[in-house]
């Protein structure tokens, strides 16, 4: 079975959370890495993993809140791996300038 790698999702930070990515059904995800950057103005953010089904909770959450400096680039490097439904979410404060939030990865058949 070949995987195709690609980008599974963006986002940028508004002020409120959002959902970056979702595994569509019928397939299983692996996330290599989450890679945030920052442009303009200081700003934090929080990342979740929550299962199909779930309401996210602090139970869910992968990253604390971090925050990131103008021009500053984050990578995490994780190899998570997701079922049909499971999806990343992410949190980002708002403000001037863009905090933008890359989901990379892969899809297969489930």
């Amino acid at each position: 079975m070949a995987f195709g790698y690609k980008i599974l999702g963006r986002k940028s930070g508004n002020g409120s959370t959002q959902v970056a990515y979702t595994v569509p059904t019928g397939k299983s995800a692996i996330v290599s890495s989450l890679v945030l950057n920052c442009n303009e103005e200081n700003r934090q953010y929080k990342i979740f993993v929550v299962p199909a089904g779930e309401t996210q909770g602090a139970q869910h959450q992968l990253v604390a809140a971090t925050g990131v400096n103008t021009g500053v680039t984050h990578t995490h490097q994780f190899g998570i791996t997701l079922a049909a439904g499971d999806s990343i979410h992410f949190y980002g404060t708002s403000g001037e300038g863009l905090l933008n939030l890359f989901v990379f990865g892969t899809e297969a058949d489930a």
